[in-house]
C-alpha cells in the first residue's frame, strides 16, 4: 500500500509530498526490520495459502507485510535459486517460465519439492549431473503468478522494482543539486565522493570542501547561535528522525568528522525540530542562504 497523499496534503499543506513519502517508507522500514525474521519463518504457510488461491495482495494486508517482499520470500522458497534470480523475476516476471516447468496435469502445491532446506541459495537437484528440478506448475497458476509480479509492482511504493529505481534517482537528483548549488555560491573547489574514492579514501561525504566554510547556524539548540566551520557536506534525500540519524551518524557521520572535520548534512524533505546531533555535525533542510554562508575571498 501506499500513503494517501491528497488527504495528508489537505491536513497538513505546509508539508511537501516528498516529506510525507519519505517518512512513510522509513516507517515502513522499520516495521520490516522489527517483523522479517516472524514472517520469514512462516513463508511456507504464506506460500500454501497463496497456492491454495488466496489473493497476493489480500494476504499481505492481512500479515501486515509488504507484498513485494512476501512475493521474494514465496519465490525463493518455491524456486530454490539465487537472489538475484529472484530479483531479475521481480523485474521482468517473463523470465518465470525459464525457472518453473509447466505442466497442467500438475498440483502446483503437491509438485513442488517441500523437502528442500528453505533458502535463496540451494536449489534442488536430482537426475545426471545434479541438474536443477524445476517446480512442476500449471499453465493457469504461472499466468497468475506472472501478474501477481505486476501487481505487486505496482502496489507496493517501498519494495518494489519501481521503488528502488525512484530512491536511487532522488538521491542522484539530489546530489547534483547540491554540486550546482556549491558552483552557484561561488564554491566550486570540492572533491567529489568518486573523488575522494579515486585518492583511496573509503568512507566519503558527497563533498569535502577543499578549503572550508562557515555556516550560520541558526537552530536552537543546546550549542547555540552561531557560525559553524564546515568542511564536508553530505546530501540526504530523506527525512531525518531520531533512528535514521542516530543510525546515519554511527556509521558514516562519526567517521566523516574524524577523517575530515565537522561538516553539514542536508535532509532535503526536513527532519524533527529536536533532532539531537553532534557539535561537529550541522543540520539543515536545505542548501545554506548567500547571507548564511563566508568564505575565503582569496588564498
Amino acid at each position: 500500500a501506499c500513503p494517501n497523499v491528497g488527504l495528508l496534503r489537505s491536513r497538513y499543506p505546509g508539508i511537501a509530498v516528498e516529506t510525507f513519502i519519505s517518512i512513510y517508507s522509513q516507517e515502513i522500514q522499520y516495521k520490516v526490520i522489527k517483523s522479517n525474521h516472524i514472517h520469514k519463518s512462516r513463508v511456507e504457510e504464506y506460500l500454501a495459502r497463496y497456492m491454495a488461491g488466496e489473493d497476493l495482495l489480500l494476504l499481505s494486508a492481512a500479515i501486515n507485510f509488504p507484498c513485494c517482499l512476501l512475493l521474494r520470500r514465496m519465490l525463493e522458497s518455491l524456486l530454490r535459486v539465487h537472489k538475484q534470480s529472484i530479483s531479475d523475476v521481480l523485474r521482468n516476471p517473463s523470465l518465470l517460465p525459464t525457472l518453473l516447468d509447466v505442466d497442467d496435469s500438475c498440483n502446483p502445491a503437491q509438485q513442488r519439492n517441500p523437502g528442500a532446506s528453505p533458502g535463496p541459495s540451494s536449489q534442488a537437484t536430482s537426475g545426471e549431473g545434479g541438474a536443477p528440478v524445476k517446480p512442476a506448475v500449471s499453465a493457469h497458476f504461472l499466468a497468475r503468478l506472472q501478474l501477481d509480479v505486476a501487481r505487486s509492482s505496482l502496489a507496493d511504493c517501498s519494495y518494489s522494482p519501481y521503488a528502488d529505481i525512484a530512491k536511487q534517482a532522488t538521491g542522484v537528483e539530489f546530489e547534483l543539486l547540491l554540486a550546482e548549488k556549491l558552483k552557484a555560491a561561488g564554491l566550486d573547489y570540492f572533491w567529489t565522493e568518486d573523488d575522494l574514492r579515486n585518492q583511496g579514501y573509503y568512507k566519503t561525504p558527497d563533498v569535502r570542501l577543499q578549503v572550508p566554510i562557515a555556516v550560520r547556524d541558526k537552530r536552537a539548540h543546546p550549542h547555540g547561535d552561531g557560525w559553524r566551520i564546515v568542511t564536508w557536506i553530505d546530501s540526504k534525500a530523506t527525512f531525518g528522525d531520531d533512528r535514521t540519524h542516530t543510525k546515519q551518524y554511527e556509521e558514516q557521520y562519526s567517521t566523516y568528522v574524524n577523517r575530515y572535520g565537522p561538516g553539514l548534512i542536508i535532509y532535503w524533505f526536513d527532519f524533527i525540530e529536536d533532532l539531537d546531533t553532534d557539535a561537529e555535525v550541522m543540520i539543515m533542510n536545505r542548501f545554506p542562504d548567500a547571507d548564511e554562508l563566508a568564505q575565503l575571498t582569496s588564498l
